[in-house]
């Protein structure tokens, strides 16, 4: 009794049709977005925990300042490696004999934002500046050290560095209020930083992590935009 043959394997091949292939792009669109939109947390986790540990840091100064009855000095790095993302903190010391102010160093480490965070550089340089350069520098019995240690290399503290002082009494040199502000960023080619994060209207970046040091108080006050 003769059989009918049995379709081979090459005869059900086919090619996949236009919708199929839509279809398909669709779903890896779909889950590219998926992933995309879990990382936006992270990213808002990292300025998050960067102005917390600024806003610590600050606090700390402060303290220090009342607790030492001293000068207490916020340093950031404003140019080369790790521009605008180092900082530290310098106390100016008191002669055991006579209390009197005897030179700086250093109460703070250097440490670093998280990778993609990076201070604003408008509230550190400019017209407008809040932070200043030792070109300007506040009311203080001693100048900081014209050189300081960075990670193993010695740096120029006028020509790299941004700072603002904590007087005894808390309240800041400078009798404005200071605002610091993180935004996303990394480096850009030059000198500078490039957002790297959602931008308004303006052009400007739209998520932010501003920090408040009140002049006359010299306490920390977060702004989260």
């Amino acid at each position: 009794m003769a059989t009918c043959p049995r379709p081979t394997l090459q005869g059900r091949r086919h090619a996949y049709s236009l919708i199929e292939l839509l279809a398909v792009m669709a779903i890896l669109s779909a889950l590219a977005g998926l992933t995309v939109g879990s990382l936006s947390p992270v990213r808002a986790n990292a300025l998050t925990t960067g102005g917390n540990q600024l806003a610590d840091l600050l606090t700390l100064a402060r303290q220090n300042s009342l607790a030492h009855h001293a000068f207490t000095a916020v340093v950031i790095k404003s140019t080369g490696d790790s521009r605008y993302s180092a900082f530290c903190l310098f106390e100016l010391t008191r002669n055991e004999d006579d209390g009197t102010f005897a030179a700086w160093k250093m109460t703070a480490p250097w440490r670093s934002l998280p990778e993609g965070v990076r201070f604003d550089p408008g509230t550190l340089t400019g017209p407008a500046a809040n932070f200043v350069d030792m070109n300007t520098p506040p009311s203080i019995p001693s100048p900081l050290p014209g050189t300081v240690q960075f990670r193993g290399q010695t740096i120029n503290l006028p020509a790299d560095v941004a700072y603002q002082v904590f007087a005894p009494d808390g309240t800041l040199t400078k009798r404005d209020p200071v605002r610091l502000r993180l935004i996303h960023g990394t480096d850009d080619s030059g000198t500078g930083i490039m957002p790297t994060g959602p931008k308004n209207a303006g052009g400007n970046p739209a998520n932010c992590y501003d920090i408040v040091i009140l002049a006359e108080t010299g306490q920390v006050k977060v702004e989260r935009l």
